[in-house]
């Protein structure tokens, strides 16, 4: 680009979900966010709402965490506690 040019690069839905495949590959928890949100200034708002609506159905698809999985429910903690488990 030559000064003054500011043209807008249009982002497709896939070239969007793409970038956020690469950020989650090279970031992890709050340098993700912040990648993802310095991405985020580059879009236009339909874009924006692209991106944010590839990002809340991949929060959907995040698999629980180790520490959620071996987390007792409170039912079984019951149970132990009374010496049924």
């Amino acid at each position: 680009m030559r000064g003054g040019d500011n043209r807008h690069v249009a982002w497709t839905r896939d070239a969007i979900a793409a970038r956020v495949d690469a950020l989650r590959a090279e970031h992890d928890g709050a340098a993700l966010v912040q990648a993802v949100a310095r991405f985020a200034e580059q879009l236009d708002d339909d874009e924006r709402r692209v991106l944010g609506d590839i990002l809340l159905r991949r929060a959907g698809e995040e698999p629980p965490s180790l520490a959620e999985v071996r987390r007792p429910s409170w039912f079984d903690r019951q149970l132990r506690r009374r010496g049924y488990r």
